[in-house]
């Protein structure tokens, strides 16, 4: 009875909360993820929209975000461990140098 109520609780008791709490859980990745986003080589900081806001507008469902998180979670980890290796923590990619604004 008791595991019962922690599992309902836990994962939802119909279709609706469990759609919220995996959506709960992938939100939680995905910040986590979000956190790391200046710690990897310039070249992988692609791998993010502009904001966790614009990512979450793109990205609505539970499914989504879990996708994105799993496809990418460890190439950003292992991208966080290559750049502390080099020392390229903080640094900008090229191609933010070169990228042209209405003004030209």
């Amino acid at each position: 009875m008791i595991w019962t109520e922690r599992n309902e609780d836990r994962h939802g008791k119909d279709a609706i909360s469990r759609e919220e709490r995996l959506t709960e859980r992938a939100i939680a990745q995905t910040e986590a993820l979000y956190r790391l986003r200046n710690e990897v080589l310039p070249c992988h900081r692609e791998l993010f929209y502009n904001d966790l806001e614009e990512h979450r507008e793109k990205e609505t469902s539970s499914t989504g975000l879990f996708q994105w998180v799993s496809t990418w979670g460890s190439v950003i980890r292992n991208s966080v461990n290559q750049a502390k290796d080099r020392g390229v923590n903080g640094m900008r990619s090229l191609s933010t140098y070169f990228q042209r604004t209405g003004n030209d």
